[in-house]
């Protein structure tokens, strides 16, 4: 009980699960709307991403069981905001080898 009244005092809640869960539902049908005909590649960049991603994956497959999205994941270095930086970030994980790619539209999963 402690735990919680420290962190009411600390934080506030911005979205509620509902809200977020609905937002994620609103971005698959988005997705499925606009690529149903082209199975993209989804990417996430695993640290923040992957609760995330693993909720919008559910989500597509709920909406649309036809559609069956492909996940990988990519690690790279995000030292000194080296994307907003315009400089090339470092992978040290790439996608898998096995993973198709040339002709695909990839969609990048971040936090």
């Amino acid at each position: 009980m402690r735990y919680n009244s420290l962190m009411s005092e600390r934080y506030r809640t911005l979205y509620d699960r509902e809200a977020v869960t609905q937002r994620i539902g609103q971005l698959a049908s988005t997705i499925i709307k606009r690529h149903s005909d082209d199975n993209p590649l989804f990417v996430a960049l695993p640290r923040g991403a992957m609760p995330f991603a693993s909720q919008l994956m559910f989500s597509i497959t709920e909406r649309a069981p036809d559609f069956h999205p492909e996940l990988d994941i990519m690690i790279a270095s995000r030292n000194h905001n080296v994307f907003d930086a315009g400089q090339t970030p470092e992978i040290i994980t790439g996608i898998t080898r096995a993973t198709e790619v040339r002709g695909r539209r990839m969609i990048l999963i971040d936090d």
